[in-house]
């Protein structure tokens, strides 16, 4: 595996050029190690997409940052979370809040039929969201998916949810 290791971003404004048409990210990391996006303005501009997804990563953070996801006709399904960390371990949203989409914080193990690189996952490894303000998601603030193991959502606060925080993985708090 070559990591990409020890990218630090902060204090800037990232928006999306989706143009709705599939599943894209603003900020993508697969194979990303000891990456923190601090302070940062993230924004969908309400079209399908992530802010942030992280897969096969370690020690990642968005720290501080303000997180704008999908407002309108919003998909039921993970295209619309706001951001998420697959097969990952040690990843966290720390601080800062999250508003929109449908889920916040999407924690899921990679799977066979996920994405086009064919890579399958184990699962995601204490990932979660700590100390962050959670707004106006469709179903849950955050979540973590059964096969996942010991994710984290603590200090957090919701409002105008429908089920606030869903853990769901043997050791979540």
């Amino acid at each position: 595996i070559t990591w990409c290791e020890g990218v630090r971003v902060m204090d800037m404004a990232l928006t999306t050029i989706n143009t709705g048409a599939g599943n894209d990210a603003i900020i993508l990391g697969e194979f990303a190690k000891d990456c923190v996006f601090e302070r940062c303005n993230i924004d969908t501009g309400d079209v399908t997409g992530w802010a942030a997804s992280f897969t096969y990563s370690l020690d990642c953070t968005l720290e501080n940052c303000e997180v704008q996801g999908k407002v309108t006709s919003i998909d039921s399904g993970s295209s619309d979370n706001t951001v998420l960390f697959q097969s990952s371990t040690n990843c966290y949203v720390r601080g800062g809040s999250i508003r929109g989409g449908n889920q916040g914080v999407d924690v899921i193990t990679f799977g066979p039929d996920v994405g086009a690189s064919g890579h399958r996952g184990g699962p995601s490894i204490g990932c979660g969201a700590l100390g962050v303000w959670f707004e106006n998601q469709q179903t849950d603030c955050a979540t973590s998916h059964p096969g996942n193991y010991g994710s984290q959502f603590n200090e957090n606060r919701a409002v105008v949810n429908t089920n606030g925080i869903r853990l769901r993985s043997p050791f979540d708090q």
